[in-house]
């Protein structure tokens, strides 16, 4: 008899069900709450395009980006022409003259 209580424990334990013993579970109002659908997370806006595949004249290939890694690229192609240009124009990072 034992064993048949302890499987039935068993059994409503994994099911996810409170023991027969166990006080009700009190659920809090939701009246009062936030509802979650207020503000919905801002998802970033993806821009799709068909590029060419390398290696194949008549393949193509949908390549999707966000906004955000377009402007995150342009962002370091200027840093690298602001870094080239004042190379070239001998500033702070550029070289010495004489080769050394």
């Amino acid at each position: 008899m034992t064993t048949i209580m302890a499987l039935l424990l068993v059994v409503q334990v994994a099911a996810g069900a409170p023991p027969p013993d166990a006080p009700p579970v009190v659920q809090p109002a939701t009246e009062n709450a936030a509802p979650e659908d207020s503000a919905p997370a801002a998802e970033p806006k993806v821009v799709c395009r068909i590029e060419t595949a390398t290696g194949s004249r008549a393949r193509k290939q949908r390549v999707c980006k966000t906004e955000a890694y377009d402007e995150a690229g342009e962002a370091a192609k200027r840093a690298f022409q602001d870094f080239q240009n004042k190379a070239s124009a001998r500033g702070p990072m550029g070289v010495k003259p004489g080769g050394g």
